[in-house]
């Protein structure tokens, strides 16, 4: 895993005024990811050092003030933290009220975990480079319902209403007053946020994505090589891995899609074929590929 520094990533833990009940971030021992990279611990479980607190604003504002302007903004922060944050049982606890608690530091592309509980009515969320906002809630609120928290926590807040990552794609909260995990990564302008380690079926392996889930269980051994074949005929998509079937469906008679949104390009019946990577590396031989007329 890469970190990179850069002067445009603040990440904030922030618990909004409708929130009643705390919420609680807990501390984590130095971690380390499968590549054998160090994640950097953010929180010592015993005070806010490396923290501050900072009012809700657009972050370009407070980067236009004078140096004294910003001291002062920093210095009345600095007080409203002390009423609102503080340290217990190595867990940063909000009452639900005041300023952001940002990291002192600035990062560009990150992998983040964090593990965070909220209450009843709990309305909170952690701030990626000031914005977006990955959001957290309760998702059995019922006054929150026509705000999407029926939906889940994971989604990115600051997304307009029907875009891409605006909803989670999957109910993946643990009941409320429980733990949950966080792994977020981002790189560049695409933000990926997994939560409790869940994903929707139609995202496994060998799916046609977020429209039909394929069948588990096939896959070798991470590091391993696998082969795979696909059969594309009109509307209809077969995916056998390994030597077996993981996926026979007709795209023409699905209705239902992972976050309501409709696929795109589900109609089409031709276009190109393109190999993808997202956030990890990945190795591919033998390509080959014959028209079926």
């Amino acid at each position: 895993m890469r970190h990179r520094l850069a002067t445009i990533l603040i990440l904030c833990l922030v618990s909004f005024v409708l929130c009643p009940s705390p919420i609680r971030a807990a501390a984590a021992s130095t971690r380390t990811d499968e590549k054998g990279g160090s994640f950097i611990t953010l929180f010592n479980g015993k005070d806010l050092a490396g923290w501050h607190g900072q009012e809700t604003a657009d972050p370009r504002k407070f980067t236009a003030l004078s140096g004294d302007e910003k001291a002062k903004q920093l210095a009345r922060d600095a007080e409203d933290l002390k009423e609102h944050w503080r340290v217990e049982n190595s867990e940063i606890v909000n009452d639900g009220q005041g300023v952001y608690l940002t990291t002192d530091k600035d990062y560009g592309d990150i992998e983040l975990l964090v593990d965070f509980k909220i209450g009843p009515k709990g309305d909170s969320g952690v701030y990626l480079r000031g914005t977006p906002q990955v959001q957290v809630w309760d998702f059995t609120e019922p006054s929150y319902a026509n705000l999407g928290a029926d939906k889940g926590s994971g989604g990115l807040w600051n997304n307009s209403p029907g875009n891409a990552g605006k909803d989670p794609l999957t109910l993946a909260g643990n009941p409320i007053g429980q733990w949950n995990t966080f792994r977020i990564i981002q790189t560049g302008a695409r933000t990926t946020v997994y939560l409790n380690g869940k994903l929707d079926p139609r995202q496994y392996h060998g799916s046609a994505y977020g429209m039909v889930p394929a069948k588990v269980g096939y896959q070798r051994p991470v590091g391993l090589w696998n082969f795979q074949e696909v059969t594309v005929k009109g509307s209809k998509i077969k995916v056998e891995l390994n030597g077996t079937v993981i996926l026979d469906a007709d795209l023409s008679t699905v209705k239902d899609f992972m976050a309501n949104s409709a696929h795109a390009g589900k109609d089409r019946a031709s276009g190109f074929f393109g190999l993808a990577g997202h956030n990890d590396p990945v190795e591919l031989r033998n390509i080959a590929i014959k028209p079926l007329h």
